[in-house]
Order: C-alpha cells, then sequence, then structure tokens
C-alpha cells in the first residue's frame, strides 16, 4: 500500500490475487479494478497479516483489518497537509547512467524519466458526540494528487488525483455491546490514463505502450462507495 491508495496487487509467500482487506469488518476484496482508494487518514489501527491464520480467514493471501477513528465525549479535529513539487525531488539518474545508455525520448530527457513531478494531500477531519457516552460521530474528507513523469508519455507528467469522503456513527447500544455505521464514497480522476490497446492476446500493455500525444490516452473517472 502507499499514501496515494493500495497500488498494484500485493503478495505474501509466493501467494497473490487473495488479498482481503477488510474496513470494518466490511470485505473490500477486488476495489483495485474499480478505482476506488482507501483513506488511510481515517484509519485508528491497521493489522496486516501474511500467514498463519485462524479457521475464521476463507483463502491465503495478505489479510488486512483497518479500523477507523471514532467521535467521543469531547469535540476534536485535526488538520494534515503534505507538498511536494519537482524542484525538491532528486534524480535516481545520473549522468554516468546516461553515459552507459539511459535512454529517454526527443520530448524526455533521461535523468526525467519516472521522477516523480508532484504531491499533494490535504487531510482534515473532525469527530464528537450528539449524546455523550451514547452516540458519537466522526468524518473526514481527504484530497490527494500526485504526478510522476513517464517515458512512455513524455507528453506532460501523469497525474491522479483521489478525494475520499468517510464518515462513522457509534452507538451505546448496551454496556457491552455498540452498534456502528461507517460509509466512505470516493473518486479518482486520471485525466491521461494509459490503456493497453491491440487485438486479444496481442495487445500492448500500457506500461510499454508508448503514447507521443494527450489523444492516445483516456481521461478516467471512476467513482466508489
Amino acid at each position: 500500500a502507499s499514501a496515494t491508495g493500495l497500488g498494484p496487487p500485493i503478495s505474501a509467500y509466493g501467494t497473490a490475487g487473495a488479498n482481503r482487506p477488510m474496513v470494518e469488518g466490511i470485505s473490500k476484496s477486488g476495489i483495485n479494478p474499480t478505482g476506488f482508494t482507501l483513506d488511510y487518514g481515517v484509519f485508528e489501527e491497521v493489522s496486516v497479516g501474511t500467514a498463519g491464520y485462524g479457521p475464521e480467514w476463507p483463502w491465503p493471501g495478505v489479510q488486512m483489518q483497518f479500523i477507523s477513528k471514532s467521535g467521543g465525549n469531547e469535540y476534536r479535529g485535526a488538520l494534515y497537509a503534505d507538498y511536494l513539487n519537482n524542484d525538491w525531488q532528486s534524480f535516481n539518474i545520473d549522468e554516468e547512467q546516461v553515459r552507459r545508455g539511459a535512454r529517454g525520448s526527443p520530448a524526455l530527457s533521461p535523468r526525467e524519466t519516472n521522477r516523480l513531478w508532484g504531491y499533494r494531500d490535504l487531510n482534515a477531519d473532525l469527530g464528537g458526540y450528539v449524546k455523550p457516552d451514547t452516540l458519537w460521530w466522526y468524518s473526514s474528507i481527504r484530497r490527494q494528487e500526485v504526478s510522476a513523469r513517464q517515458l512512455n508519455f513524455p507528453v506532460k507528467p501523469l497525474r491522479t488525483t483521489l478525494t475520499n469522503y468517510s464518515g462513522k456513527a457509534t452507538y451505546q447500544w448496551m454496556q457491552d455491546n455498540k452498534l456502528l455505521a461507517f460509509v466512505q464514497t470516493g473518486r479518482n480522476h486520471q485525466p491521461n490514463r494509459i490503456v493497453p490497446f491491440g487485438p486479444a492476446g496481442f495487445s500492448i500493455g500500457p506500461t510499454t505502450a508508448i503514447n507521443e500525444s494527450e489523444e492516445a490516452t483516456t481521461d478516467q473517472l471512476a467513482r466508489g462507495w
């Protein structure tokens, strides 16, 4: 996982594709293809397991459990901001690698290849109570934007913008029992998504396709909840 989403499929001990992220007991398996991402600023506790599970887990792989923050008998909030631009970012490719054959393109120098161009992250949350010791609430909003230069798209930095809204209500139903309600909705926008093309079995993948114009990419807007 990363600060911008779950990323590609992960594996443990050679087992991939059977990962099971659980948010407040809700299975979120298969969210990668939908473009829906999790808001990591919401979570109070995170548990990641790779092996040795009990009988309650139906399959192997990486098992993740996320417990979100809750309101309380005091009103509390937080504000988090993160910012980076390309002037602060170092170069992974040096002059020696260029002399040894590191390649770029006519529109992108070798040193700029796959270089992080910018990162912005703004997260605000607030929680409190409706009735002390009985009913609490929590809410959060997060917006992230990450952009990077890629060799197969030399036109401009590839940008992804993620927006998440989350809410949680906690009701102390009985002394030893609580009723929870959790909801999260997200928006994933990639104005220049690189997609594979070509006939089935002979298509060129997004990591090998060379896109020399914005018209060769897809404007993708995905929503989930």
